[in-house]
């Protein structure tokens, strides 16, 4: 993997996150805004499975939709927690799924810049909702 697969997550996520915050006129609905994100992180993976043509993942992409679906609106609902840890979660969907020779139908750069993305996007939201990152 190249590094500069993961810099460009990061630099995404920075993008993502500071649009966010220019968008939202509160925590909550800046928090959402993550949520809603997750779910579409989710959904990019079926969407490269049906442009690839392959059938065999579909069950397992939607399987993905549900758990982070189910993450994105505990966090939202409930717990910010919930939202931080399923950010966290989706890396290892990344790297347990995506980053195998099985999963051609993936492209190469994906999954590392969807690490670099997820890992920082999961670090900012613990970290703004416990104050450490204010605004």
């Amino acid at each position: 993997m190249q590094i500069g697969y993961y810099l460009l997550g990061i630099v995404f996520v920075a993008l993502y996150i500071s649009t966010a915050r220019k968008i939202s006129p509160g925590l909550k609905q800046e928090l959402g805004n993550y949520a809603f994100g997750l779910v579409v992180a989710a959904f990019i993976y079926i969407g490269f499975a049906l442009w690839g043509k392959a059938s065999d993942w579909y069950a397992t992409e939607l399987i993905g939709i549900a758990i982070y679906g189910t993450f994105a609106w505990l966090g939202y609902k409930y717990a910010y927690w919930f939202l931080g840890i399923g950010w966290f979660l989706h890396i290892f969907w990344d790297i347990s799924l995506h980053m195998q020779e099985q999963a051609h139908f993936v492209p190469e750069w994906y999954p590392p810049a969807c690490l670099s993305f997820d890992l920082v996007l999961a670090a900012y939201i613990i970290w703004r909702k416990q104050g450490i990152i204010s605004g």
